[in-house]
């Protein structure tokens, strides 16, 4: 009996491992590297700045989290340091990950150009990270107040002093988030800001002519595995763009599906309900029939045979009996009569009147009514 309930037990401890294993499989992250720091957000950001410089300390508020970014894989957010350059009219504002020692990877690149009185802005993620031509055109309801400095003559470019090790006083070294609580915390902030923008195609033509001294690609340069196209090489998406409508997809599709397959089995037992129902009333009317009929035959046959039998036997009986009790019928009637006769003449000759027995029982009762008076 121990040795039973000790194999029932080892069946349920695996079952209940088995169970962990799958739930595990099922909840494993799936998200892209590219989900961890949204470019929309960074080009708002950027437009309510009033420095370069004080962009690079609120990008990396610690409390704000507008980046969760982690390339290196050491479980702690990135530091993002910003650099700048100019080429004639051209502003290019990088931001690079500090991931090691000497070690830098560009992330995206703002670019501020000016033609005429128009000044066009683009925030461009890095291949590497977002893939070829993801390109954020944020639509600003006032330009920047910072802008106006970038074409003055003595305007200083920003160019982050900070390092591995050494940062911004407002960033402190914390831990990644879930990218679904990253994603939820993005969702409130455009929310709550409500700006614009909108999707390029092509990046603007300086950004592919103009040589940037400034950028960085380290860890591309000793990870090109890592890369978007070699993330996506199952794929036929190009950038985060295109990953994002793939997914959306999906998740709707999915959830139809779901619901669906939840409707489904309600409608399916319906209708074998139905059919049950229908396939029992058509048996019914199938079998019921016949054997009603074959009943009806039955009785019909049975009734019949007994009414030719009644007929065939029971008259002969009946009149008979009916004879008998006619002739015995008769003679008690002949046979009452008689005696009344005999009992009539017996009394009619003992007291000398003739006449019926009910003059003879009056006047025996006068008779007897004198009888006592005397």
């Amino acid at each position: 009996m121990k040795t039973r309930f000790f194999i029932v037990a080892l069946f349920f401890v695996g079952v209940t491992f088995l169970k962990a294993e799958e739930t595990i499989t099922i909840q494993a992250n799936s998200y892209d590297i590219s989900e961890n720091l949204d470019l929309r957000a960074v080009a708002d950001l950027f437009g309510r700045s009033e420095s370069v410089e004080e962009f690079e300390i609120n990008l990396n508020n610690s409390e704000s989290q507008y980046s969760n970014l982690d390339l290196n894989e050491d479980g702690f957010v990135d530091y993002l340091r910003v650099v700048e350059e100019r080429k004639n009219d051209t502003h290019f504002v990088i931001l690079q990950a500090v991931l090691a020692r000497d070690v830098y990877q560009d992330v995206a690149t703002i670019v501020v150009e000016k033609k005429g009185n128009k000044v066009y802005t683009q925030v461009i993620g890095d291949p590497f990270i977002y893939g070829v031509d993801y390109i954020i055109e944020p639509v600003y309801a006032y330009i920047p107040s910072f802008y106006s400095y970038f074409w003055v003559r003595n305007y200083r470019l920003w160019y982050s002093p900070y390092y591995w090790g050494y940062y911004s006083p407002f960033y402190r070294h914390h831990h990644c988030w879930l990218v679904a609580d990253y994603h939820r915390h993005m969702h409130l902030y455009h929310k709550e800001h409500h700006f614009s923008y909108k999707y390029g195609v092509k990046p603007i033509s300086s950004y592919s002519s103009g040589k940037r001294e400034s950028s960085r690609r380290d860890y591309a340069v000793a990870n090109p595995q890592k890369s978007f196209s070699q993330r996506q090489s199952s794929t036929e998406v190009l950038n985060k763009r295109q990953l994002q409508q793939k997914n959306t997809s999906s998740r709707s599709s999915s959830t139809r599906v779901q619901s669906s397959r939840s409707v489904a089995p309600a409608r399916s037992s319906s209708s074998q309900a139905v059919t049950s129902s229908r396939s029992s009333s058509t048996r019914t009317q199938a079998v019921s029939p016949a054997r009603s009929s074959s009943s009806s035959v039955g009785a019909t046959s049975s009734s019949r045979s007994t009414s030719s039998r009644t007929q065939v036997s029971v008259p002969a009986r009946s009149s008979s009996s009916s004879s008998v009790s006619r002739s015995s019928s008769t003679s008690s009637s002949r046979s009452s009569s008689v005696s009344s006769s005999r009992s009539s003449s017996s009394s009619s000759s003992s007291s000398g009147f003739s006449g019926t027995s009910r003059s003879s029982s009056s006047s025996s009762s006068r008779s007897s009514s004198s009888r006592s008076g005397r």
